[in-house]
């Protein structure tokens, strides 16, 4: 049903570099025990992966790194507008 954009990314970033996996995977878990929004916690886990390197890493992976943000914002869109709304579904644990 979904992930499949966010596994892509995983995929991708873990190619990349393993330190951007385990920053994503990290922020990627405190946030879905936080807020309990698997969507909310993965378009903020690609912007935190991305901001790390935008400011800590000095490579050609920003661009590419930026390019996957703004897709999976783009197609979470759908999710956005629910938590607008309070009817997104929660994790349940």
């Amino acid at each position: 049903k979904g992930g499949k954009g966010v596994a892509t990314y995983l995929g991708v970033i873990l190619a990349l570099s393993n330190k951007f996996f385990l920053i994503f995977i990290i922020a990627w878990i405190s946030l879905s025990l936080l807020f309990r929004f698997a969507s909310l916690s993965s378009m903020i886990s690609t912007l935190i992966v991305f901001l790390y390197a935008y400011f800590y890493e000095i490579n050609n992976n920003i661009l590419i790194l930026f390019i996957f943000f703004v897709m999976i914002l783009f197609t979470h869109k759908e999710n956005i507008l629910r938590l607008k709304n309070s009817t997104e579904n929660k994790i349940k644990l």
